[in-house]
């Protein structure tokens, strides 16, 4: 099944926007086991510790920014660089905040031009880690990709940040433009980039504490949004800003972001977050869907809403509603995570089955002893081991006695007799060792192999040793006893000898060779029985060797078999652990935006424990001697192996494979509701709204619901049931299939509002008006914004009177238009050299003139000259003036001196000076009309 997904690149700015980042990460992670290619993750902060930074996925795998996704925008020595560049480079920061600025390579210290100014020095670093993940994400190749395809061919560029910081606050504008500059190679007709920015208010922050740390995140705030929203008013006819960052120049052209999300913590029905942690959550969680397969849908979302806010229908007066509210929430049944229980339960269960004793180890070890390929038993009369080394007699008799010098034959028999025998046992000690302690490996390889494996082998083997330990007694007490009969042996042939050679050579007449004859064969009979003795001593000597040996072989299985034990105890250990501590993660208190299905079921995974069969796990081990060689890992690798078997247990598969729509459907109607409606509620999007008595547009709104399968789905086929009485007023459910079988997903979207009618942004001001330091990024913009008396409030109140001169100015010929460029008849601020006419604008930029005859308040003074002018021309005279031209039509075509053509009027280009002329033609028509 392939996964259809949006090409998204995910840019956290300072510490909220890497943890937002962390978890879209883990979503991917979660959903797929791995980062689809179309996918790209990039952090910048002014602290390095954000690296450090994790979130556990559903499996406990440690998720985190890598080295390469993650922009380190450090200032190790900043008042060096301004002192050089203060009065060019750096002629933008607020003096107000010099002192503040110092070494910046743990954070901005909730300064935002701070921020900025440690941007300046790695903007390079930015714009190249922007392209290579872009070059990523863009070039990937998914012809023979069965897993993932890319939605689209354009890309989708997310900026978290929030507002009340420094790093994030004082670097996502120019971050934005960055950025905009950056992905210009990659845009094209078919390759459409959309910038979507998350804005954390700064309110989380003030509940989480208080007291200095957190004096400026209110004021930040207020300074944040009035940047932003004066260059969110910005467009292609308007006057550019340029940002010099010594090595490039960009020029903001355009707004920053195409789409801003302003993200609170607290919803319009009062309900609060008091921790960042769960607004990265869920922003994260917004990323995610964005770029999953819902992204058609709320692509369709953002276009309608794009759409809306490029015809102004939305806006109140003369400020543009570009903030807009987001709310996401889930409901899962993670069978994953109950399937991991059982998995690490029989994984438990498995071990202490291979460490359990079989009951007959005794017969096992007596039937290997008796075993006619092993024959080594030395008790209870049988002679086993010495009868195999070596006979108890020689098999040559000593042949003669030389009856003058006896004592030399019977030396050199008996040596002979040694010599032999010692060479006959060594070779059958030798081969005999190494066939039985052969066998005795393999014996333990086999009974390793088996069900209770471990805990029999290691019976097996200390039962072994004892009955080794019993005949090597037997060995030592009967060569003892051999050894205390050699002297007598010996003894009883010297006296022989020395009566056998006495009788030899002594006189008789008779019966002489008789008794030699009797003598020789009691001495033949003494040296024969002390030849048995050379042979049964050195027999049992090779017998204690052999003992010795095969003990030796055994206390080194021992060992092995003992550290076996104990990491297989580690194994079993480690896996109960792993399963309780998995539902202890899930703790008792509910998730802010999760609904967890899963949950009441954590504690009744069950395993039986006939289905678990040592034998089964044993054959999949692909060592020569399985179970014996699987102890020579380390108990990580072991935990793994045993983890791969347990996982693909039935009983594990099973609980995995349940998915939410089952679940549902056991559910009685009353209970789904109660789910679904507590489902809506967590997925009201975290802002509201105050229009400060301004009339209300009306809202935009989008509820997208991700479910598994569209066709069964009890949700959509009991839409009207479920969904009647828990919807807003306006909203619609859009359902989508995802073909994720373990969630279903709402994301809600609610657009716009002007900045200053998102709550409780106008109470900022208060904190913001206190404050001694600048909470703007750049002071010559400030400047600006004052010229202008830009004000992110509306305007109305004093809009006739302005449009008043303004439009008089053309009528009694204060202001003209010569070949392109505005005058306007100024005494006051005018050059006497020029006839006190004051340039305000060139190349037909009517609008542009129109706002600094605003900022300049050149309209006030303007009231006092029209004014003059009706006086000295007269009452009667005026009106025949005014009547002229207030139907519009003639004071388009002549007084308004416009100088551009109908048609180009209606273009695009030519947009905001063609609204200024209706605003003209409507004040003509409305206020002088009647």
């Amino acid at each position: 099944m392939v996964a259809k997904l949006k090409r998204s690149l995910f840019i956290g700015l300072g510490g909220t926007g890497a943890e937002a980042v962390l978890h879209t990460k883990k979503r991917f992670m979660d959903s797929f086991g791995e980062i689809p290619p179309m996918i790209g993750f990039l952090c910048i902060d002014t602290d390095e510790e954000v690296i450090n930074k994790s979130v556990k996925s559903n499996l406990g795998e440690e998720i985190r920014i890598e080295q390469n996704e993650f922009v380190y925008s450090k200032v190790v020595d900043a008042q060096a660089p301004y002192k050089r560049h203060k009065d060019t480079l750096f002629d933008w920061v607020p003096e107000t905040n010099l002192r503040t600025m110092t070494k910046m390579t743990h954070g901005a210290g909730q300064i935002r031009s701070n921020g900025r100014f440690a941007l300046f020095f790695n903007h390079n670093l930015i714009h190249k880690a922007v392209g290579n993940r872009l070059t990523e994400i863009m070039n990937i190749n998914n012809s023979n990709d069965k897993k993932f395809k890319a939605n689209g061919g354009g890309v989708e560029i997310n900026f978290v940040f929030s507002i009340g910081g420094g790093t994030g606050s004082g670097t996502f504008i120019d971050t934005a433009y960055i950025i905009q500059d950056a992905i210009k190679p990659f845009k094209g007709p078919n390759s459409p980039m959309t910038t979507i920015a998350f804005a954390v208010l700064p309110d989380v922050f003030r509940t989480m504490a208080s007291g200095p740390s957190m004096q400026n995140v209110i004021p930040n705030g207020y300074g944040a949004l009035v940047d932003l929203d004066y260059l969110m008013h910005q467009n292609y006819n308007s006057n550019p800003i340029t940002i010099d960052y010594g090595s490039k120049k960009i020029e903001t052209v355009d707004s920053p972001f195409d789409i801003v999300f302003t993200v609170n913590n607290i919803n319009n029905q009062g309900n609060v977050i008091s921790h960042i942690k769960d607004i990265s959550e869920l922003i994260g969680m917004g990323m995610y869907t964005g770029a999953s397969e819902l992204s058609g849908s709320v692509n369709s979302s953002y276009d309608n809403v794009l759409a809306a806010a490029a015809g102004g229908v939305l806006d109140i007066e003369n400020k543009m509603s570009w903030a807009h509210g987001m709310g996401v929430s889930e409901l899962y049944y993670d069978g994953n995570k109950l399937g991991n229980i059982y998995a690490n339960k029989a994984t438990n269960i498995l071990c202490n089955k291979i460490l359990e004793i079989d009951s007959d180890v005794t017969n096992t070890v007596d039937s290997f002893i008796d075993r006619d390929d092993v024959s080594i038993r030395e008790n209870n009369g049988v002679d086993d081991i010495i009868d195999s080394l070596l006979h108890s007699s020689p098999k040559v008799p000593i042949s003669s006695i030389d009856i003058e010098n006896p004592k030399s034959d019977i030396q050199a028999y008996l040596n002979n007799i040694s010599n032999f025998a010692e060479k006959e046992v060594e070779n059958n000690y030798t081969n005999k060792v190494e066939r039985i302690v052969a066998k005795y490996k393999a014996e333990i390889v086999n009974i390793i192999n088996q069900n209770k494996g471990i805990g029999t082998a290691i019976e097996f083997n200390k039962i072994f040793q004892k009955s080794l330990d019993i005949f090597r007694d037997e060995m030592d007490s009967e060569l003892a006893e051999l050894v205390n009969k050699t002297p007598s042996i010996d003894g009883r042939i010297q006296i022989l000898c020395d009566e056998y050679k006495k009788i030899a050579n002594k006189f008789a007449l008779v019966g002489k060779q008789k008794r030699i004859d009797e003598h020789e064969e009691e001495l033949v009979a003494s040296v024969m029985a002390r030849a048995k003795n050379t042979h049964e001593t050195i027999r049992r000597k090779y017998a204690i060797k052999f003992l010795n040996t095969l003990t030796e072989a055994t206390n080194k299985k021992q060992k092995k078999l003992d550290g076996l034990k104990a990491k297989i105890q580690t194994c079993a250990d480690n896996a109960l652990a792993k399963s309780r501590s998995i539902q202890n993660d899930v703790s008792d208190v509910d998730k802010t935006f999760i609904i967890e299905l899963h949950k009441s079921d954590l504690n009744t995974v069950t395993v039986n424990e006939l289905d678990i069969n040592p034998d089964s796990f044993i054959k999949t081990l692909k060592e020569n001697n399985k179970i014996l060689d699987f102890g020579n890992y380390e108990v990580e690798e072991m935990d793994e192996i045993l983890w791969k078997f347990s996982k693909k247990l039935k009983g594990a598969l099973e609980l995995r494979n349940i998915t939410i729509d089952e679940v549902l459907n056991r559910y009685p109607e009353e209970k789904v509701k109660q789910t679904i409606e507590n489902l809506v509620q967590k997925s009201v999007p975290l802002w509201s709204t105050n229009f400060h008595g301004y009339m209300e547009k009306e809202r935009h709104y989008d509820f997208v619901m991700g479910i598994p399968d569209s066709t069964n789905s009890r949700l959509k086929k009991q839409e009207k049931e479920l969904f009647s009485d828990i919807l807003q007023a306006g909203e619609k459910i859009s359902f989508n299939q995802t073909r994720d079988p373990q969630r279903i997903s709402i994301y809600r979207m609610e657009a716009a509002a002007p900045i200053f009618a998102v709550s409780d942004v106008m109470g900022y001001k208060q904190e913001y008006d206190k404050s001694d330091r600048s909470h703007h990024i750049d002071s010559n913009w400030l400047t600006r914004m004052k010229r202008e008396e830009f004000s992110i409030e509306p305007k109305q109140k004093d809009m006739n009177n302005i449009l008043a001169s303004w439009v008089g100015g053309f009528i009694y010929g204060f202001i003209k238009n010569e070949e392109g460029t505005y005058y306007v008849y100024s005494p006051d601020k005018g050059d006497a050299l020029d006839d006190y006419w004051l340039e305000i604008a060139s190349s037909n930029y009517r609008d542009d003139a129109f706002k600094k005859f605003q900022s300049e308040t050149l309209n006030e003074e303007m009231e006092k000259i029209i004014e003059k002018k009706i006086e000295a021309m007269g009452s009667e005279e005026n009106d025949r003036l005014i009547n002229t031209i207030k139907d519009g039509s003639t004071y388009l075509d002549t007084t308004s001196q416009c100088g551009i053509e109908k048609d180009k009027l209606k273009t695009r280009e030519w947009k905001e000076i063609a609204n200024l002329l209706k605003d003209e033609i409507n004040f003509l028509k409305k206020k002088l009309g009647n």
